[in-house]
């Protein structure tokens, strides 16, 4: 399953323990990355997109049209980032009322990776991580 998934995937579902459907951006290459002791599995780090709001993380702000599926002004919700497991990613995708949705450009994916080693929000392992995977020309 590992090949339907790569930086710039776009997923509609919702955000754990929510019912709302979110849009999460797939950032990294699906790796091994050890989470638990004895307990490496093939994952990718995602961000999620929500609404524009007093307060927000404004690292990124997206606007209708960077994306098919933002409508009104949005940010990257980097507080969230995390580690997802592939193989459960994908088979949730294809749940009823959730989906693969069409992949980010390549100059917003860059923006958002650039955004997460920025962002006061994004937490530190997460950080940690992608500052030694990101590949910035």
């Amino acid at each position: 399953m590992s090949d339907e998934i790569y930086p710039g995937t776009c997923i509609l579902i919702p955000k754990p323990g929510h019912d709302k459907r979110h849009l999460w951006i797939v950032l990294t290459e699906p790796n091994k990355i050890l989470t638990e002791p004895n307990k490496d599995i093939l994952q990718v780090v995602i961000v999620n997109v929500t609404t524009l709001r007093e307060g927000s993380d404004t690292t990124v702000i997206l606007t209708p049209g960077e994306h098919r599926f933002i409508r009104h002004e949005s940010v990257i919700y980097y507080n969230d980032a995390m580690f997802a497991p592939v193989d459960p990613l994908c088979q949730l995708a294809k749940q009823k009322g959730y989906k693969f949705d069409d992949d980010c450009s390549d100059e917003l994916l860059e923006r958002i990776q650039r955004g997460l080693l920025v962002s006061p929000f994004t937490p530190k392992k997460i950080k940690k991580y992608c500052e030694s995977v990101f590949d910035f020309d």
